[in-house]
């Protein structure tokens, strides 16, 4: 759809705003040229989703999902750009798989995700980032898998995108 069309990797500053966009098929430069830096030094590598709408029809025991880019009618934003009393034009989520670095949640390249950890700690870390950074919120995952959804037309992710690290052998997989 559209709005995966519109869909862009970010390397996006602890404020909140984008430091610059990286190239559409090829994340390791930027959009406008030159090497992205994805360590963290430039910020968070984080995938920008532009604002859409949704519509869900059960028919019997049939139910239906629509996704659109402009608002239409019988369609709402979907609550993920409302969160927090403010409507979001974008959304951001993260590119990888996070490890903590500092004391702070990153979503960064060539690095080992961090586990084993109180959600507490967690929470504690992404909001070290600064004003704004939390955990993935429900609204963040169902907006995802709509989207997934809608592209792919089925739940099975493993049959579209392959099984990945499913077995838990490769705990110390490195992102990116």
């Amino acid at each position: 759809t559209q709005i995966q069309r519109n869909m862009k990797r970010c390397v996006l500053k602890d404020d909140g705003t984008v430091n610059y966009y990286l190239h559409s098929t090829n994340s390791t430069q930027k959009a406008q040229g030159g090497t992205a830096v994805l360590t963290g030094a430039d910020g968070n590598v984080m995938v920008e989703i532009p604002k859409f709408w949704y519509k869900h029809t059960l028919v019997g025991d049939t139910h239906e999902w629509w996704v659109s880019n402009t608002p239409l009618e019988g369609y709402s934003v979907h609550p993920w750009f409302l969160e927090g009393g403010v409507t979001h034009q974008f959304r951001y989520y993260r590119a990888y798989t996070p490890t903590v670095v500092a004391g702070k949640l990153r979503s960064i390249s060539a690095s080992t995700p961090t586990k084993r950890q109180t959600i507490s700690t967690f929470r504690t870390q992404a909001r070290a980032n600064g004003t704004g950074w939390e955990l993935c919120s429900w609204n963040a995952v169902n907006a995802i898998q709509l989207l997934f959804l809608t592209e792919y037309c089925t739940f099975n992710t493993q049959a579209v995108l392959g099984r990945g690290n499913d077995t838990g052998a490769d705990s110390g997989i490195t992102t990116g």
